[in-house]
């Protein structure tokens, strides 16, 4: 983790540049064929789900590339859903907490376990199999009319309205 004034412009660029560009350009190939689809008469052509975080919602303190990339997901998946309702595309976004992985080994360990746990309401880290499933609804029908959300999955960390 580094602050913001340590931190190298290439670092931000590679990140936003992963998260970002990787997903605008995967937004736009996947919507070349959902907008085809939708002009040929299909009434619902396609969902997509961006994976944001709650880094996203709130900031984060010694990752603001992170933060700044999975922010920009969210203005993302808003204009996407504006733009491409009228299709029949819905486009929401799911917004992770602390998922038990590799990526979370850091923020897991001694250092800022504690503290963090203490502000995720249900008082533990979210498995790779409990985050599946709220994406896996969002691609579904049972979602057919919800688009443009940001859906929290992160045992409480982020409870707004």
């Amino acid at each position: 983790m580094k602050n913001i004034v340590s931190l190298e412009g290439k670092t931000i660029i590679v990140t936003g540049g992963a998260q970002g560009t990787g997903s605008f350009l995967w937004t736009q190939a996947v919507g070349r064929s959902m907008l085809a689809r939708a002009k040929a008469g299909e009434k619902r052509p396609g969902a997509i789900v961006n994976i944001s975080s709650d880094a996203g919602r709130a900031g984060t303190i010694g990752q603001i590339n992170y933060g700044a990339a999975k922010s920009g997901m969210l203005g993302m998946t808003m204009s996407t859903a504006k733009e491409w309702a009228k299709f029949g595309i819905r486009a929401n976004s799911i917004c992770f907490g602390v998922v038990e992985t590799p990526m979370t080994e850091t923020i897991r360990g001694d250092k800022f376990r504690d503290g963090i746990l203490a502000r995720i309401p249900m008082g533990y880290w979210a498995q790779p199999n409990e985050v599946v499933q709220p994406v896996c609804f969002l691609l579904s029908d049972a979602a057919s009319y919800i688009t443009g959300q940001h859906l929290a999955v992160d045992g409480g960390f982020h409870i707004s309205i």
